[in-house]
């Protein structure tokens, strides 16, 4: 597969269900200091997430940029052209999950896409 059949992303786990945030706006990442960052679930508007194994990515996004707390497995992945599907524009524009952007089919079911320049950064 060449790098243009494949969208290089960040995948996460939040409130049980798998994202996905294209690298390209992850500026940095590193180990957090519990209780000082938003953490990932507050920002999508989700049910918060355990404390345990977190780090910090400084994401860009629409108005600027933001650290992000993240719990669990975060890592720098591929997801082939072909399983990525764009939501069409009306239900991108009423679904309640901010920056919601696409949906990708793995062996393992629905990522969420998100797109950070969505979303404001609060």
């Amino acid at each position: 597969m060449s790098d243009g059949d494949a969208l290089r992303v960040v995948r996460f786990e939040a409130a049980g269900a798998r994202f996905a945030i294209e690298a390209r706006h992850v500026l940095a990442m590193r180990p957090a200091v519990p209780d000082r960052e938003l953490s990932v679930e507050s920002w999508l508007g989700l049910a918060g997430g355990g404390a345990a194994g977190r780090c910090l990515l400084d994401v860009s996004m629409g108005g600027g940029q933001r650290l992000l707390e993240f719990a669990g497995d975060v890592r720098v992945d591929s997801l082939p052209a072909a399983s990525i599907h764009p939501l069409p524009v009306l239900l991108a524009a009423r679904t309640r999950l901010p920056g919601l952007a696409a949906l990708a089919l793995d062996a393992d079911g629905v990522v969420l896409i998100i797109d950070p320049t969505r979303i404001d950064p609060l």
